[in-house]
């Protein structure tokens, strides 16, 4: 798993409070809602200090393609 991947799966983690997904799971289908996505756009800035707009995690709702976002707003080759 790349950082940025490491990163999003901790969130995550302390979001649903669970760890029993992988970097392609879906954020809903583990049980998100849509107050669990404004937390994880909120930790999302504090991490990596990018405001993401919230339809990121409702088009991009796996940890995979989300990295993949954040990693290109960020302008890092890393996905």
């Amino acid at each position: 798993m790349k950082e940025t991947e490491e990163v999003l799966f901790n969130i995550w983690k302390e979001i649903l409070e669970r760890d029993d997904f992988t970097s392609e799971d879906d954020f809903y289908s583990l049980g998100g809602t849509s107050l669990q996505a404004f937390t994880l756009i909120m930790e999302i800035k504090k991490k990596f200090d990018l405001e993401l707009p919230l339809m990121y995690v409702l088009t991009e709702a796996s940890i995979s393609s989300l990295a993949e976002v954040i990693n290109s707003q960020l302008g890092s080759n890393e996905s």
